[in-house]
């Protein structure tokens, strides 16, 4: 239950950013799709879910299938390791997007992060 909890937060993260970005976005639950849409938007989302070993791949994969196979599959498996480091990766996203959707929003309605309220220009 932990990774498809951890898959909506991701597709969730993405979509944000997408729909910032774009003020539109696809249809789609699928990670691997919305991942490819975001980091084509911001390079710097690469970095929350690298692929450089078989590890981070498939813990991404494992992460990708749990929309699916959590629900309705019962051989579905993700180890400690690959969920630790997934949920890892998931706040990286998270910080990442955050400061992407706060640059969109300040160049769009200037905001006093400090004072909490609209710059009046």
């Amino acid at each position: 239950m932990a990774a498809l909890l951890l898959h909506q937060a991701c597709e969730h993260l993405y979509q944000c950013v997408i729909w910032s970005l774009n003020l539109h976005g696809p249809r789609t639950h699928a990670l691997d799709e919305l991942r490819e849409i975001a980091e084509a938007q911001d390079r710097r989302l690469h970095s929350a879910w690298p692929r450089d070993t078989p590890f981070e791949r498939r813990a991404f994969g494992c992460i990708r299938r749990a929309y699916v196979e959590v629900r309705y599959g019962r051989n579905y498996r993700i180890s400690a390791d690959e969920l630790t480091w997934a949920m890892e990766r998931a706040v990286l996203l998270q910080r990442v997007v955050r400061d992407i959707c706060r640059e969109r929003l300040n160049a769009t309605y200037p905001i006093d992060l400090e004072a909490g309220h609209a710059i009046r220009a």
